[in-house]
């Protein structure tokens, strides 16, 4: 199905497959979505949030975080 126009429950989407977050189900869904249905408006959506994830990713300065912050985190995993 083509969209005609964005809108914010499209652009969620976008966001949450183009951080890796869509549940696996979806994912599929999405990826059928855009290569099948040739869907302009969730191509360009998903294109651009890829864009910016990518841009955040490579541009962000890495932080090593402290050992208060690592020591929450393995107890949170445990």
């Amino acid at each position: 199905m083509k969209h005609p126009q964005s809108n914010s429950e499209l652009q969620e989407k976008a966001l949450l497959y183009a951080i890796g977050a869509l549940p696996e189900d979806e994912r599929r869904d999405y990826v059928r979505h855009l290569a099948e249905d040739d869907c302009q408006v969730c191509v360009a959506e998903s294109l651009e949030f890829q864009n910016v994830a990518q841009t955040l990713a490579t541009n962000l300065p890495s932080e090593t975080p402290s050992d208060a912050v690592k020591a929450r985190l393995l107890a949170q995993v445990r």
